[in-house]
């Protein structure tokens, strides 16, 4: 895979990238192992343990401390953002590692947006506690769904997000 670097910004600000993304299946299961015959059985779509999966662009990047992944490193065209940053141990990156780069109350309060048929970018002139609730509530919704299959981010979504 090549490096990408950011060639400019386009009229939305958003980045350019010097090289396609490549597709690939994003797989988070607390309950797997990261083995040959899982990869297979997810990409089958026959994983049976709890898990989230999902298709993702990936870019290959490089910083002060080598290279790195990035999956979804921009905004979805909805404006939700979902970036994940995969660092592999290097000479001067001790330990492996990922940042998930998630923004899941934006991706909440654009969800709710949209359920009420709204842009990601129109004012909620009729806004009330009941719309503050629905958002919290689903960002709790979240929390308890993610329990089973990524304990860390529930935790995360739990203890930072929405304690």
């Amino acid at each position: 895979m090549p490096e990408t670097v950011i060639e400019r910004l386009d009229e939305s600000t958003q980045p350019v990238f010097s090289c396609p993304r490549a597709g690939c299946l994003h797989v988070i299961a607390d309950a797997a192992e990261p083995t040959a015959s899982v990869v297979r059985s997810a990409l089958a779509g026959e994983l049976t343990v709890p898990h989230r999966a999902r298709t993702v662009r990936l870019h290959r990047f490089a910083n002060a401390d080598g290279l790195y992944y990035a999956a979804d490193p921009g905004f979805h065209v909805d404006g939700t953002f979902t970036a994940l940053h995969l660092y592999a141990k290097t000479e001067t990156r001790k330990t492996s590692g990922y940042t998930d780069a998630s923004r899941w109350f934006l991706n909440s309060l654009l969800a709710h947006k949209a359920r009420l048929g709204l842009g990601r970018r129109d004012e909620h002139q009729a806004a009330t506690g009941a719309d503050v609730d629905a958002v919290l509530g689903a960002l709790a919704d979240q929390g308890d769904a993610l329990e089973r299959v990524d304990r860390r981010a529930s935790a995360h979504l739990r203890g930072h997000v929405h304690p």
